[in-house]
């Protein structure tokens, strides 16, 4: 395996900035038994000088909550990381290529029948009362021709989000795929150096037509009941997330029902903060957040099984 051809970019194209990590070094695998070796490993990678990308699948979630043995967070390690602008011409996506590039054939995995069998299910749990929102997805799989780094390109020009990702990883790594191209518009956790730690769920979206129209739906979606009371299921969610990690009184909401353009669509998002305890681990914060609540339902242990 050579190393040097693995890397992770992250890529914020509405601040026009990215990391860029290079010179895959190592890989720590962690299973969610094992969690609390996260910041024993971390201490030893930055203690060599490493940057360190953490890369974990949505069923690691499900195994901190309930037990199990099969997936496990990666802790990639890489020599060295690049802070750019998103026209640095050494960025993967900006080397020049005239190779045809694109996705045929899309399709659901769901058959509709199925599918509407789901649906099915969700509202009969949530008039049970066994939870009162689930966040229900399904995957589409297609054929991708040509190279990802230019379909990454493709993508990211119709597609403007702060958090996009092009990974090229160790397939063991990456469920079986040596490609990942990610591009989400939603905050999960940030971080902050005074000690707080921020998320911005994301519930309520509307179209981006270009008609003339736009500020009326944004202002629609800002006032809708429905979408406010979804938004504020979640907020109240990760309040409770990371209220397991916070001082007494450290939690709050400062901005609620944010409504910002992303791409070809408004999306609408609060903020909520909390001011961790002094003794927070990382395997702490992993543990009461992950996986996020507005990608999951509420409550989110019983989503869980429901989904």
């Amino acid at each position: 395996m050579n190393q040097n051809e693995y890397f992770v970019v992250l890529d914020d194209a509405q601040a026009h900035t990215c990391r860029y990590y290079q010179g895959l070094h190592h890989v720590d695998a962690i299973k969610a038994a094992d969690l609390s070796r996260v910041d024993v490993l971390l201490q030893q990678g930055w203690a060599q000088g490493l940057q360190v990308v953490l890369w974990q699948s949505y069923d690691f979630g499900w195994e901190l909550m309930y037990g199990g043995h099969r997936a496990e967070m990666y802790l990639l390690w890489f020599e060295r990381c690049e802070v750019v602008a998103d026209d640095a011409p050494h960025l993967p996506w900006l080397q020049h290529t005239t190779v045809p590039t694109g996705i045929a054939a899309l399709h659901n995995q769901v058959a509709e029948v199925e599918y509407l069998q789901h649906i099915d299910a969700i509202h009969a749990a949530i008039t049970r009362g066994d939870v009162y929102q689930i966040n229900y997805t399904n995957a589409w799989t297609g054929e991708v021709y040509g190279e990802p780094c230019r379909l990454y390109a493709r993508l990211r020009a119709r597609q403007q989000v702060p958090y996009g990702v092009l990974a090229h990883l160790p397939p063991e790594v990456n469920e079986g795929a040596a490609w990942h191209l990610g591009f989400s518009p939603e905050l999960f956790l940030h971080l902050q150096a005074d000690g707080h730690i921020m998320t911005k769920p994301m519930k309520g979206t509307a179209p981006l037509l270009g008609d003339g129209r736009d500020a009326e739906r944004a202002e629609a979606l800002r006032s809708d009941a429905k979408n406010r009371a979804e938004n504020v299921m979640i907020v109240d969610l990760l309040r409770n997330d990371l209220g397991k990690l916070a001082v007494a009184g450290g939690v709050s909401v400062p901005q609620a029902f944010e409504v910002q353009a992303f791409g070809s669509v408004w999306q609408m998002t609060s903020t909520v903060l909390a001011q961790m305890r002094p003794e927070t681990t990382v395997a702490d914060i992993i543990q009461a957040a992950f996986p996020c609540g507005s990608i999951t339902g509420a409550p989110k242990r019983m989503a869980t099984q429901v989904i």
